[in-house]
């Protein structure tokens, strides 16, 4: 047997080096062609599926030292059934590991041949079947099987661990590899591995016992692919992952605790092989991490991320009760259960787990300010997520909880890892990617973790978050407004107090930057009339695009002014008690005043992603209908406090280890910043 990736059977690694094999004299003979994950004898394959021809005289020396991504042809070893030639995985002198191509999804049987140095075995008759289900172990008992979503299991998406790094719990999701689960939507073509754009979802869903208890079961179809896949000019993914299935399934509550608990698939009537799952209790307390955001009308909101099949419960003083489900998985994207509960006014400790939630302050002192913080990963952008100094979010966050606010501002774009890390290049290497948990995990919550348990946050969305990116995630965890199951590209603005500043919250995401879209502004308009019915004295106007920047679309000269669609939207007029429009968007920092006199534009876009150049900022640039009179701009990491001045407030922005880079004055609608 052959044992690559810790997986027994056939690798599912595109190929392996046959070199140095020793010349066949005589011609190849095949004894046996199994299921390559279960190996058992006689069994149908399935098209699509990994399996294994056992022999003799299967290689010859003419291999290659290297070989290209899944030849047909390897080491001069040929595998074909019914004149179809088979992808090969890994060719030695007695075992070959191949592809079964879909095109043989249709007979009931096939005729395989090896053909080495020339040299061809006799046909021998392959029995097919629409689906036969085999699970890949890591030592011949122990499946394939990993958690879904971990506390403690570290690993890259699509990554395949050799055992998980504890027993599953009842009650929360893990996930099988498998093969020969039969025909799924969006069939890859013979050779290449999952789409990365959509799912590959079996025709016909299977049947999980576990333990003897039938599992259920939220996915079943091809692995998507890892963060180290390829494409090919014509779009299909290499590198790894082909012929893999994986099953999301809930491990039922009556499971026995033991090491060797049973688990067994069966597809289209036919059985897998079974393999052993370690099964411990459940725990009650895997809480992957919890949070106070700020809603509309005084509402403050406790939220929390759980593995298990339940929310835990929220704990009011001495009194303890359920949290209720916000959202509950999506497998395999989101295995992952969201929960939210009020937080009843007037309450004065609250804990999850055990756990302190930072509670509101009356009247807040101290308000931290942070935008754009992924670690960015699309196109020919790619940060180095592994490097703290190329990527510093876990570092500005560490040092945002120092500062010890009293509430933190996150004024959008929180998710930037769309797209793999590109071959080569090691700074984002085994790094997740891709709208799914584990990305979003990475990119903001493990980071944010110590501020997330400093203060109280308010979540502003950003166009990361739009429809065409990362919303799904978005409303799962962080918007204020309940759950969405369908995207909408437009939300209810959301007015927060905290003591002596109302914060007036729009959606933006949406809005073109450069081009005013009459159809979007007719959306926008009616929530300009209701901040000017809401507005107090000393409001502060917090959208992710600058409503009045320059410089922050990506891609477009520094001098260019943003959001054309927004200042249609609100015709460049404010109501008199806005004193400060908050903003991201631009990768760097900058301060804008007015003439004439009209709310300053502020921008803290610099904690974490790739920063943009410098914008370029004159006296006199014409931005929606009125001048810059002054401004200050920085492209340097790091984020910005707010603390109470004898008139208005002291902005301080601060680099990733919170020390100032200059002192502001936000007074009298207007920044005033001096180093």
């Amino acid at each position: 047997m052959t044992r690559i990736m810790g997986i027994t059977a056939c690798s599912v690694v595109l190929w392996v080096s046959a070199a140095g094999r020793a010349l066949a004299a005589d011609p190849p003979t095949v004894n046996a062609t199994v299921n390559g994950a279960s190996f058992t004898a006689g069994a149908p394959v399935a098209a699509g599926s990994v399996a294994s021809v056992f022999g003799s005289n299967l290689a010859s020396a003419a291999a290659a030292a290297s070989a290209v991504p899944l030849p047909t042809l390897l080491g001069d070893a040929r595998v074909s059934l019914n004149g179809i030639a088979a992808p090969l995985f890994y060719v030695s002198p007695g075992q070959i590991n191949f592809q079964v191509p879909w095109e043989l999804a249709g007979p009931s049987e096939a005729s395989l041949t090896v053909t080495v140095g020339g040299m061809a075995s006799a046909a021998q008759t392959v029995k097919l079947a629409p689906a036969a289900p085999g699970i890949f172990t890591t030592n011949g008992t122990q499946g394939a099987i990993t958690i879904s979503s971990s506390d403690d299991v570290a690993a890259p998406v699509g990554s395949i661990l050799n055992h998980t790094a504890r027993p599953a719990r009842r009650g929360e999701f893990i996930t099988i590899y498998c093969t020969g689960l039969g025909s799924v939507t969006n069939q890859p073509k013979t050779g290449a591995g999952a789409l990365g754009d959509v799912l590959s979802v079996v025709t016909t869903s299977p049947t999980v016992t576990i333990g003897g208890a039938t599992a259920t079961v939220t996915f079943a179809g091809l692995t998507p692919p890892g963060p180290g896949a390829r494409r090919t000019v014509d779009g299909d993914v290499l590198g790894e992952f082909v012929g893999l299935y994986q099953i999301n399934v809930l491990v039922p509550m009556t499971v026995p605790i033991s090491n060797t608990v049973p688990v067994a698939v069966t597809s289209g009537g036919m059985a897998s092989n079974s393999v052993n799952l370690a099964v411990q209790g459940e725990s009650g307390t895997t809480t992957l991490t919890r949070w106070v955001q700020m809603g509309t009308a005084g509402a403050v909101i406790a939220r929390a991320i759980t593995s298990e099949s339940s929310c835990p419960n929220i704990t009011f003083g001495s009194q303890s009760q359920a949290m209720q489900v916000r959202a509950r998985p999506s497998l395999p994207a989101y295995p992952v259960l969201s929960c939210e509960a009020v937080i009843p006014p007037g309450t004065v400790s609250a804990s999850i787990d055990g756990q302190p939630l930072p509670l509101p302050k009356a009247n807040p002192q101290r308000i931290l300010v942070i935008g754009d913080t992924g670690c960015r990963q699309r196109g020919t952008d790619h940060q180095a997520c592994n490097d703290p100094n190329e990527w510093p979010f876990p570092r500005v966050a560490g040092s945002a909880a120092a500062w010890r606010p009293d509430v933190i501002v996150h004024v959008g774009d929180y998710f930037y890892r769309e797209e793999p890390c590109p071959v080569g290049f090691t700074g984002c290497v085994n790094t997740p990617t891709g709208y799914n948990w584990d990305s979003w995990n990475a990119d903001f919550f493990t980071p944010a973790n110590p501020a997330l348990a400093a203060a109280p946050w308010v979540f502003v969305r950003g166009n990361h978050e739009d429809c065409n990116r990362a919303w799904e995630g978005f409303f799962r965890f962080l918007d204020p407004h309940p759950f969405a199951a369908m995207c909408p590209p437009y939300t209810d603005p959301v007015s927060i107090s905290i003591g002596a500043v109302q914060l007036f919250v729009m959606d933006d995401s949406a809005a073109n930057d450069t081009v005013g879209d009459l159809a979007q502004a007719d959306q926008y308009a009616p929530q300009f009339d209701m901040l000017r019915r809401a507005a107090g004295p000393n409001t502060w106007l917090l959208m992710h695009r600058p409503l009045w920047g320059i410089g922050a679309v990506q891609g477009l000269p520094a001098t260019t002014v943003s959001n054309a669609t927004m200042q249609f939207a609100s015709r460049n007029n404010l109501p008199s008690g806005v004193a400060l429009v908050l903003s991201g968007h631009g990768h760097f920092f900058e301060a804008l005043n007015f003439i004439p006199e009209r709310a300053p534009q502020l921008v803290v876009g610099n904690s974490g992603a790739l920063l943009y150049p410098l914008p370029s900022v004159r006296p006199g640039a014409s931005v929606g209908g009125a001048m810059v009179s002054s401004g200050t701009t920085f492209s340097t990491f790091g984020f910005t406090t707010f603390e109470p001045a004898t008139s208005g407030w002291t902005a301080t922005p601060r680099d990733v280890n919170g020390l100032p880079q200059m002192v502001c004055s936000v007074a009298n609608r207007a920044i005033t910043c001096n180093r």
